[in-house]
C-alpha cells in the first residue's frame, strides 16, 4: 500500500442544517488539511491511537460487509492485515473543528481498499461512504467523505444528487477565512439545540424556511455567479444565524459577528454544526481587522 495518497479536509461553505431539511449544500476540499494511512516507523502515541480506531472501526465493517453485499468488493482482508502491521491515519485535520476529520479517514479506507469492477456514480459512491462514516456519526449522509473522496468542491442538490463543480473565477476571488474559536466543537449537542427548535412551531413555519431559502440563494449566486446578490443573501444568512442559532455561537464570538453585520466590511457564519471549532469569516474590505490576522487561517491561498 502506497502511504503518500492524501485526502483532504473538507469545508461546508453552505448548507449546514439546511440539507437535512431538503435545501441544497456546497462543500470544497481544503488541502491545507489532509490525512494518509501510513505505518508508524516508532513508537509514536498518536499513530498508536489512531490504530486502536482502525481496530475498532474494523469490528463494525465487517458487520456491515455481511449484511450489504454492495460492499462484497471491499477487501477486509487485507484492511485488517494492515491494520495488525501497524497502519493509523496520520492527519493533521483538527478533530471537532468542522472539517470533516472522520470524513477524509473513511475516504483513505474507501480509496485503498474498496475495489469496484465497475465505475459506479457519485449517489453510490455517496450511500457507501455514509455507511461507513455512520460508525463515527451515528446517521452520515456521506457528503462530507464523498468531498474528500472525490477532491474537488461538490454541490448537493435538494439533500440527495451530488455534482461534481469546478472553481469558478468568482469563487477563487472571494476572500474567505477560518476563525479559530480556541474551542472544540461537539456536534452531537450543537445537532440536539437546532432540533429542539423544531418544537417551536414558529421557528419551523418561518425560521427554518427563510433560513432554507437563504442558503439556497448564496449557493445559486456562488455558482452562477452573482457578486451582487450573493454578499446580499450572505449577510442576511449571517444575520439569522446571529439571532436565531447564538446557542451555537460562543459568547467570545458574538462581539465580533455583530462588528461584522454592522460595518458590512465582512461577516461570519457556522462552519458545520457550530457550537466551537472554526467559524467562516468572509471578508468583504480590502483589508482585514488588523486585529484578527493572527488569528484568521486563508482558505484560498
Amino acid at each position: 500500500m502506497s502511504n503518500h495518497v492524501s485526502f483532504p479536509a473538507k469545508l461546508l461553505l453552505f448548507g449546514e442544517y439546511a440539507v437535512l431539511f431538503g435545501g441544497n449544500a456546497f462543500s470544497i476540499p481544503i488541502f491545507k488539511y489532509y490525512g494518509n494511512l501510513a505505518f508508524s516507523q516508532k513508537n509514536d502515541k498518536n499513530a498508536i491511537k489512531s490504530n486502536k480506531v482502525l481496530k475498532r472501526f474494523s469490528h463494525y465493517l465487517i458487520k456491515l460487509i455481511n449484511s450489504n453485499s454492495f460492499l462484497n468488493n471491499f477487501d477486509f482482508i487485507e484492511f485488517r492485515k494492515e491494520i495488525d502491521a501497524g497502519l493509523y491515519f496520520n492527519s493533521n485535520i483538527p478533530r471537532s473543528y468542522g472539517l470533516g476529520s472522520s470524513g477524509a479517514l473513511c475516504a483513505a479506507i474507501y480509496s485503498h481498499y474498496f475495489h469496484s469492477q465497475e465505475l459506479l456514480d457519485l449517489a453510490i459512491i455517496k450511500n457507501q461512504l455514509a455507511l461507513f462514516e455512520n460508525y463515527f456519526h451515528k446517521s452520515s449522509s456521506g457528503f462530507d467523505p464523498l468531498v474528500s473522496y472525490i477532491q474537488k468542491p461538490i454541490f448537493l442538490k435538494k439533500s440527495t444528487i451530488p455534482d461534481i463543480i469546478e472553481f469558478n473565477t468568482f469563487i477563487k476571488s472571494l476572500d474567505i477565512y477560518l476563525l479559530d474559536s480556541h474551542v472544540r466543537g461537539k456536534t452531537k449537542d450543537s445537532m440536539n439545540n437546532f432540533l429542539n427548535k423544531l418544537n417551536n412551531v414558529a421557528f419551523q413555519n418561518n425560521t427554518l424556511n427563510k433560513f432554507i431559502e437563504l442558503t439556497n440563494l448564496c449557493i445559486d449566486t456562488l455558482l452562477k455567479p452573482n457578486s451582487n446578490y450573493f454578499y446580499q443573501y450572505l449577510f442576511e444568512l449571517s444575520h439569522l444565524q446571529f439571532n436565531e442559532f447564538g446557542e451555537l455561537i460562543p459568547n467570545h464570538i458574538k462581539d465580533l459577528w455583530y462588528q461584522g453585520l454592522k460595518s458590512r466590511n465582512f461577516c461570519l457564519k457556522l462552519c458545520g454544526s457550530g457550537g466551537g471549532g472554526f467559524f467562516i469569516f468572509f471578508n468583504n474590505s480590502d483589508s482585514t481587522p488588523e486585529e484578527l490576522s493572527k488569528r484568521l487561517i486563508k482558505v484560498f491561498i
